[in-house]
């Protein structure tokens, strides 16, 4: 009887449905560069920063930059929605190299020069790791990193101070803040004095942008996907109305059949995919499909695939080891991870984006890729 079961059971599962799902474009991509984003990593934690991929020469990165510590925060979200826990030392050699040069300011946990954005980092990073691996070594690290982003607040009127000696916001900097706090709040509901605080953030920050919608298209990155997640988190219909004032701000601005596909958009798409996944307006939706998905043909174009370069010269032999990487465009061959890990969680979401598969599906099959 057991061999009629055994032998029933390999006859079904010749049947299509047991075999093993091929990897889509997107996640097969995604392997490549995760793959090529660990070998960045030096002993210390420190990845490098810009390697010349004719020399394979770095840049120096001057005083400590966030830019050292965004490669450990994707593979640590990696880790976090994918269960590879093979990417978890990378992370936390990065983070406690990061904790290195940290300061406390009062009683605030600062990182680099970059204060707010490097907090900003830091806290997701902690959060992503601590998630992923079960690990609460560094837990006791959020509330002073918070601390730090509450005193590079401007109250009432604009958003987070670059850093603490500039009065004045950025872009960049609001919107990685943002999107911590958002995260934060999802993951750790029961601070309701941080909750408190967020939600005056959420105020400040969206009032703020209505105001100076010229400074959407560099505050949509990250800015986006703090809006979706604290629409996830509070299904709160300002946050989608916000999320389609800044669209039609990108619209207007860089036209779809503008956007330029050899200049690297890997950011630009983590924002819109946030949106997609929200949007509960069709007609939003569809014409930000329609832009990620020329967003999307811009980053398969700008991975690094062989060691031949676009002038026809050959890359440094070292260099074989970062095949998976990004250039910034199609041209430049100073090449960087931080760069190459906006284009990995690009690819983790646009992997499983369930609209944009969906819309892959219906896409003529003529069409350019």
């Amino acid at each position: 009887m057991k061999k009629v079961i055994f032998i029933l059971v390999a006859v079904i599962c010749l049947l299509p449905a047991c075999k093993k799902e091929e990897k889509s474009e997107d996640a097969r991509r995604l392997d490549m560069v995760v793959a090529a984003l660990k070998n960045t990593f030096k002993e210390n934690g420190e990845p490098r920063y810009q390697i010349n991929a004719k020399t394979n020469a770095d840049a120096d990165p001057g005083p400590a930059s966030i830019r050292l510590i965004l490669p450990g925060k994707s593979l640590a979200q990696i880790a976090y929605e994918t269960g590879d826990k093979t990417l978890l030392p990378f992370v936390l050699n990065n983070f406690i190299w990061a904790e290195e040069h940290s300061s406390y300011i009062g009683k605030g946990l600062c990182f680099f020069t970059d204060e707010s954005g490097a907090a900003s980092v830091m806290l997701m990073t902690e959060m992503f790791y601590e998630k992923a691996s079960g690990d609460q070594e560094y837990a006791h690290l959020k509330k002073p990193i918070i601390r730090c982003l509450k005193e590079n607040f401007f109250d009432e009127e604009y958003g987070f101070k670059r850093i603490r000696s500039v009065n004045r916001p950025h872009p960049f900097y609001d919107g990685e803040t943002w999107l911590a706090l958002a995260l934060y709040t999802d993951f750790f509901p029961q601070d309701r004095k941080t909750g408190d605080w967020v939600k005056v953030v959420d105020d400040v920050l969206i009032r703020s942008y209505r105001k100076k919608d010229y400074e959407i298209r560099r505050f949509f990155h990250w800015g986006a996907q703090a809006a979706a997640q604290r629409y996830k988190t509070t299904k709160d219909p300002k946050f989608l109305d916000f999320l389609k004032y800044m669209f039609a701000q990108i619209q207007r601005d860089m036209p779809v059949e503008k956007v330029e596909v050899n200049m690297n958009a890997c950011s630009q798409s983590e924002g819109l995919a946030d949106l997609i996944e929200v949007m509960d307006d069709a007609e939003v939706r569809q014409a930000a499909l329609e832009r990620y998905d020329r967003l999307m043909q811009g980053v398969h174009r700008l991975q690094i695939e062989s060691m031949t370069l676009s002038d026809g010269s050959v890359m440094h032999p070292e260099m074989e080891k970062y095949i998976g990487l990004f250039y910034g465009h199609r041209d430049d061959y100073n090449i960087m991870p931080d760069t190459a890990q906006h284009c990995a969680t690009a690819l983790l979401k646009a992997s499983r984006l369930k609209p944009y598969r969906e819309y892959l599906k219906k896409k003529p099959k003529t069409a350019s890729k």
